[in-house]
């Protein structure tokens, strides 16, 4: 996580958020609190939360990531993923997410791609469709594009 991170702070975007004092984070899909607690140390930012849908799971909001009440709407700064392709409506559960981004707020997602369709992982991506799916979002805007390890992360802002 430190190579999302080192990205994460290198965008103008994070240097305004970061730059009004707290802001809140939210990590989709955590299962055991790990992207949480990393985010949380390396960012310096006990106001990360975490959200997945298993009560076993410990995170802060426990729950169907894809599905949020209004009282959340343009709340977060910034939300993290690499588990969209659990989410059964894929694209239902990034429109959602970015009802409760603020704008100018980042999201950042995480996939592998080209891996196959199982009980746990309800959605299988491309890089073409994942990129031409971006490009036809008129609510954001790619920023950058990193590599760690086998995941391919986005970085998106919210307009």
């Amino acid at each position: 996580y430190t190579n999302i991170v080192s990205h994460l702070k290198g965008i103008k975007a994070f240097d305004k958020l970061s730059s009004n004092g707290s802001y809140e984070m939210i990590c989709m899909g955590t299962r055991n609190n790990w992207e949480r607690d990393m985010f949380r140390y390396f960012l310096n930012n006990p106001a990360v939360l975490s959200a997945d849908i298993s009560p076993l799971s410990q995170a802060d909001v426990v729950g169907d990531f894809s599905k949020f009440s209004s009282d959340w709407n343009n709340k977060m700064s910034i939300i993290y993923s690499n588990s969209l392709d659990h989410a059964p409506d894929a694209t239902s559960a990034f429109q959602n997410w970015l009802k409760i981004l603020k704008s100018g707020g980042i999201m950042i997602l995480g996939f592998v791609f080209g891996d196959e369709v199982t009980e746990a992982d309800c959605s299988s991506f491309s890089k073409e469709r994942v990129e031409a799916f971006f490009d036809s979002c008129s609510d954001v805007d790619l920023i950058k594009v990193c590599q760690e390890y086998d995941y391919s992360h986005y970085f998106l802002e919210k307009k």
